[in-house]
Formats: structure tokens, sequence, C-alpha cells
């Protein structure tokens, strides 16, 4: 474990986690005074590709070892016509295991929970729905739930609703709602909604910046020469997903089972020469950033 940008370096699957220990210092504190005054909600911002879904992977994981149950959704951009979409994506999960340790999530309405229709005493009482739903995740005692909902950018209208009550009503419980959203593509009644709250602490507001040069260079590109990842650095902005795509597109495709590294599995040194002709023809084949999809 090292360090990056003031924070602790992990590496999970694929790229090390760095430079944000800040932000996850922050969603570990709304764990730790969940149902006890501190925040019922958190939000998390940032443009695309900044690491807002790597972010909240992280926590998820923390939470666990933290004794916590977590339970993910997410919105998708062609989904956004059915009702409830990211929430029925988490609850999907609240096997039956879960439920013996939740019995109040078998309160939740039907429609919230994905395991039935609109029918029933809610139909047409959409604002009844939302306190059906607030009213079962009050009934949660001792054990602590997690609901992560990502890319709600793209959510339906129900969900934008429920998350707008759940947000105005905070739930007495030890119960915390996760929202992350692309900054310039929220809804304006989620933007509304999480900003109107955030004064009164019930919102604590997770804002994801570019990562610094350090960063990227030295613990996401540590195999290249300084001035070849600064360069891609300034190409990307700091954003890590660009940055990353730009770092592969640079690299020799890598063979399964080994390092991506040459023999021995270790970077070359940064003052390596490289033949300037080769180097050149790779920086000059590496995409747009900005033409990658990110979420």
């Amino acid at each position: 474990m090292g360090e990056s940008g003031g924070g602790p370096v992990r590496r999970a699957e694929g790229a090390p986690f760095v430079s944000r220990s800040a932000e996850l210092a922050l969603l570990d504190a709304a764990l730790k005074h969940m149902g006890a005054g501190g925040p019922a909600v958190v939000e998390v911002a940032g443009e695309a590709g900044i690491g807002k879904s790597r972010l909240l992977a992280e926590f998820g994981a923390l939470a666990r070892r933290r004794g916590a149950a977590v339970l993910r959704g997410r919105a998708t951009e062609y989904e956004r016509h059915s009702p409830f979409g990211p929430f029925t994506d988490a609850f999907a999960d609240a096997d039956s295991r879960m439920l013996k340790v939740f019995p109040a999530l078998r309160e939740v309405p039907p429609p919230v929970r994905g395991t039935g229709g609109p029918d029933g005493p809610w139909r047409g009482d959409r604002f009844g729905l939302h306190r059906a739903t607030a009213h079962a995740l009050r009934g949660i005692r001792g054990a602590r739930l997690v609901v992560v909902l990502d890319d709600l950018h793209w959510a339906d209208p129900a969900s934008l609703e429920l998350v707008d009550h759940l947000v105005r009503h905070p739930v007495p419980a030890p119960f915390l709602l996760v929202v992350a959203h692309r900054d310039r593509q929220a809804p304006v009644a989620l933007s509304a909604a999480l900003s109107r709250r955030a004064d009164t602490g019930a919102v604590t507001r997770v804002a994801l910046g570019p990562l610094s040069e350090r960063a990227c260079v030295e613990e996401l590109a540590p195999d290249l020469p300084v001035p070849r990842a600064a360069e891609m650095y300034a190409a990307s902005e700091g954003n890590p997903l660009y940055f990353l795509a730009l770092l592969q597109a640079h690299r020799p495709p890598r063979l399964p089972g080994t390092s991506g590294f040459p023999a021995g599995g270790r970077p070359p040194p940064r003052t390596a020469p490289r033949p300037r002709a080769a180097a050149t023809r790779r920086w000059t084949a590496v995409p747009c950033p900005r033409a990658v999809t990110a979420r």
C-alpha cells in the first residue's frame, strides 16, 4: 500500500484505486453515523469517466467489511420507461438470507422491489407508495443497510420521485441511501431535491474532480517515461477513464497471464531509451480521449 495525492493506493481488479481517500472518508463517516444523526443520503457527482462507479465499488467493499449489508442498483439509458428501475435492480439482490436479517424489506411495496405490478393499495396513489416505502425502511433494526443507486442521470421519473421523498423525509433507521450521477446530465428534479437538503445536513455531497498529475503519472503509469505519461495526463485532463484509455492504446497488447510489462514482470526504468520513431507511431495512433464511451 502506497500513498498518492495524499491518500492510500489499493490495487483491486484492474487499475489501482488512487487519490480518492478524502472522498472515501466522507462516505465512511456517513456509514459510521447512519441512523444516529448523520446524513440520510450521500450524493456522488462528477463528469463521465471521473471514477464515480469505482468509488462506489470501493465504498461497498468497505461497508461490508464494517458489517453493513449493501444493495447496488443502477439506472440505464434505455430503460427510462421502467418505473423504479434502479430500485428494483438493487432489491433484486435481497435474497432469503438478507430478508431474514432485514424482514422489513418484505414490506417494501412490490412495484419498488420489482416483484409485482402497479396493482394493489397504491394503484394510482404514488405518494402513498412513497410513504409505504419509507415506512418499511423505518422498520430496519439492528443491522445496517446501504442502498447504492448509480447513474441516476438516466433514472426514470418514478425513481426520481421516490428519491425526492426519501430526501425530504429521512428514514430514522440504520439505513443509508447513496446516489450517483453525472453533474451536467442530472435531471432538474434530482438536482433540486438534493441541493435543498444539503444545507440541513440531511444530504452529504461528494464531488469528484480530476485526478492529480502525480496520481496518474506515478501510480497509473509507473512503467512509462515521465514526459510521455505527462503528455497523456494533459490530453486526458485528469479524467482517469480517458487516461487509462490512452495508456492502453499506448502499450503493446498483453498476453494472457502476463503482467503487461517486459520480461521479468517489472516496469522498465523510466530512463530506458525508446526508439523515437516507434514511440511517435504509438502516440499518433492513440484515439481522441473524448471519443471514449464512459459511465
